[in-house]
């Protein structure tokens, strides 16, 4: 890992791709977005919203995205974050929006109304960011009746999984048509769904869903093509309704392969775990993914099949570090 020190320190950052280009805000009023060149540790442009608080960013090659509390503000990259479009939305303190990387360009974040969430299509990569912004097609959808808690998307940008405050369902759509796919339980009991993410879609057209919650479980589901692909992972569908956008529609499914954030073999990792405000969970390959702390704690999970059960999967926690201490950070700097 390498430490780097940010005048002003930061409140947000993102990674474009895999540059050495990022996307920060600093904790300096007024607030600023930056892109940010981590090889000449050197401000290259900046753009000031005129408006306090910036709860999230994201960023692709030619669009970079800030969420404040009431809109989200399409900036266009290669024009010296020119603002492109303006979009409304209801209170989205917990910056919730999402941006594809391609081939098409996709973005999602919540709608004016409670529970609603608004796909916006851009257009295809590389375009114009002022031509994908006047070709665009908003598709709103009334993802849950109570509030948006956590979005996800995956990188094509095909597949959206939404949840709400009530903790219990996870809905995935197609973006394409706003269509849903599935209907995935979490549990009966209330939870707060702080991460979501999917895995990279293989060429079956095989996806996992990973959600990890504030009572330190994870939950992963199949979404795929095939009913059989699914139905081997998930639970049983109790029905089936819908065929969109080449995804199967299995009606409300549970888990069958699911992880707590716990082991006695790492004691620092209990600490955390008892201490954490927020996990965010990521893939790094399709059977291995990573879960962070804020408090410090990155544990490392892996999927398998079961021995002489090929249709049976398992997840096992491999590893945990403390990525603190490996960047030489105090435990009050962040």
């Amino acid at each position: 890992m390498v430490s780097r020190v940010i005048p002003g320190g930061l409140v947000l950052a993102e990674l474009l791709g895999r540059s050495n280009i990022l996307a920060i805000v600093t904790r300096q009023e007024p607030y600023r977005i930056q892109l940010w060149d981590d090889v000449a540790e050197a401000c290259v442009t900046r753009v000031e919203p005129e408006i306090s608080a910036i709860t999230a960013i994201r960023i692709n090659q030619d669009i970079l995205l800030c969420a404040l509390k009431d809109r989200v503000r399409l900036y266009n990259i290669s024009d010296d974050l020119d603002l492109v479009a303006e979009y409304r939305t209801g209170d989205n303190d917990s910056g919730l929006v999402e941006l594809s990387t391609g081939p098409q360009y996709i973005t999602i974040f919540p709608g004016q109304r409670q529970g609603h969430l608004q796909i916006l299509q851009l257009g295809p990569k590389s375009d114009n960011a002022t031509r994908l912004a006047d070709s665009r097609r908003n598709v709103i959808i009334a993802a849950h009746a109570a509030q948006l808690i956590c979005i996800a998307m995956s990188s094509d940008g095909l597949l959206v999984a939404t949840a709400s405050k009530t903790g219990t369902l996870i809905r995935v759509w197609s973006a394409i048509d706003g269509q849903q796919l599935i209907e995935l339980r979490r549990g009966i009991d209330k939870v707060n769904i702080q991460s979501m993410s999917f895995s990279t879609v293989t060429d079956s057209g095989q996806s996992k869903l990973a959600v990890v919650s504030d009572k330190a479980t994870i939950h992963i589901f199949s979404v795929s093509k095939h009913d059989k692909a699914v139905q081997s992972m998930n639970g049983k569908s109790a029905f089936a309704v819908l065929a969109s956008a080449g995804f199967t529609y299995l009606g409300s499914t549970w888990s069958t392969i699911q992880a707590r954030i716990h082991d006695t073999n790492f004691p620092q990792a209990e600490q955390i775990v008892r201490g954490s405000r927020r996990f965010v969970l990521g893939w790094s390959s399709g059977l291995v993914f990573v879960v962070l702390s804020h408090e410090g704690g990155l544990w490392k999970f892996v999927i398998a099949s079961t021995p002489n059960q090929p249709e049976s999967y398992t997840c096992y926690q491999e590893s945990y570090r403390s990525w603190k201490e490996s960047l030489g950070i105090s435990e009050h700097e962040i």
